[in-house]
């Protein structure tokens, strides 16, 4: 009896945990589709729910025009925003009166609420695309309280949102295409490249890249490998590469990418004229090797909730190199961060191993992704110290989920860390 009381107990808790950690999970839908038609539809002003020092609205409503749901089979929606005040809750929305979809938060230990995050575009919430409707679309955005290390101030910005309406494709008038590689190996080097064929040139924009492959895990997934790109104002960034003129070739600069064995994959996005996007078919690399040298990625070991100072305030997390660093050539520090500079002067300092690397290094009020020159003599084998500290009395230097990683550059000597 007793078994079976602690397996009903064990059961429920489970149940109500997963509700609570589960309503603030990633939302699916992050994977790009290849041979898909689609237009996007973007929001390109800052939504808040600020109403004033310390008050805030509990929801705010914005208008976006969809003009063309014919034929349309599916629907996402791609949202750019900083988590801003730690632990604001109730991060949702509606379209169209519909019932509440969750904005996605990175893959945390804990609640997502109580870590510092940006969420650039790359995570689209699936929705149904029968609550689209042609011409104004009611999109309501919400706000809760302070769940966690609360100062009286829920608050965040939704940059940007991008809507995206797939179609039926044997329905649409569209550029139709077909990516291919400049040489035909399967390791993917430097500056390696590749171009498209179209069906109608004349009808182009433009043709972008994207690639699928491990870097550093911006969207704090818990994934180093993904697809790499950003969405803010209905730009697609931090791609491989875009061209407007035939044949679209272009070279994909990824000297600082990760050597790795994992599957590499490039997609191209054929812009046509008339608005419509149609992704091709993917081309595939078994492996990225860099010339001469090997990169590696060290990540952080574990990030701390609310991982921001001022006012004296110093934080600090480590960082493992596991390998010997003798034939170590060069690295970069590299994170995720808001408000890096400070807005009254004083003090942001970003360090290592007690040694200062960068001070006010970022943007006021915005996110930046820091790229930091590292001397290889500042890091060691085994545990290194990663620090922040501020003594503004503004805004606070926040590091995002999941915190910083290391980008180390080694000669191609190196055979212990191969």
């Amino acid at each position: 009896m007793k078994r079976m009381f602690y397996i009903i107990y064990l059961y429920v808790y489970i149940l109500v945990f997963s509700c609570f950690f589960g309503s603030i999970s990633y939302s699916q839908g992050a994977e790009l589709k290849p041979e898909s038609v689609f237009r996007e539809y973007s929001y390109k002003k800052i939504v808040s729910p600020f109403k004033g020092n310390f008050d805030h609205f509990d929801s705010i409503q914005v208008a976006l025009n969809i003009d063309d749901i014919k034929d349309a089979i599916d629907a996402e929606i791609a949202l750019n925003f900083w988590g801003s005040h730690i632990g604001t809750s109730d991060q949702n929305f509606k379209v169209n009166g519909s019932e509440k979809f969750k904005f996605p938060q990175p893959n945390t230990s804990g609640n997502p609420y109580c870590y510092f995050r940006c969420i650039l575009g790359n995570h689209p919430v699936k929705i149904p695309v029968e609550m689209l409707k042609k011409d104004e679309n009611i999109f309501t955005f919400f706000c809760g309280d302070q769940v966690c290390y609360g100062f009286n101030w829920p608050h965040y910005w939704l940059n940007s949102f991008t809507v995206r309406v797939y179609y039926n494709k044997d329905l649409k008038n569209f550029v139709k295409g077909t990516i291919k590689k400049g040489k035909e190996n399967d390791v993917a080097y430097n500056e390696v490249g590749f171009f498209t064929d179209v069906d109608n040139p004349s009808m182009v924009e433009s043709v972008e890249y994207i690639g699928y492959y491990e870097d550093y895990d911006l969207d704090g997934d818990g994934n180093l490998a993904g697809w790499q790109y950003t969405i803010n104002n209905g730009e697609w960034d931090r791609i491989i590469g875009k061209q407007s003129l035939p044949s679209y070739y272009t070279t994909w600069k990824n000297n600082w990418v990760p050597q790795q064995d994992g599957t590499i994959k490039v997609i191209a996005k054929i812009n046509s004229k008339n608005g419509l996007i149609y992704l091709t078919h993917t081309i595939e690399f078994n492996k990225l090797r860099q010339h001469n040298s090997i990169v590696k990625i060290y990540k952080t070991w574990k990030l701390d909730e609310c991982f921001g100072v001022r006012v004296g305030e110093r934080k600090q997390c480590n960082i493992v190199i596991p390998d010997s660093l003798t034939n170590a050539i060069s690295a970069y520090l590299v994170l995720s961060s808001w408000s890096a500079e400070s807005e009254d002067g004083a003090i942001h300092m970003v360090g290592i191993n007690g040694k200062m690397l960068a001070e006010n290094p970022g943007k006021l009020h915005d996110w930046a992704f820091l790229k930091i020159p590292v001397p290889v003599e500042y890091l060691k084998s085994g545990d290194n110290t990663f620090f922040i500290y501020s003594e503004t009395k503004g805004h606070a230097l926040e590091v995002n989920y999941p915190g910083p990683s290391l980008l180390i550059r080694y000669s191609d000597k190196a055979d212990n860390i191969r």
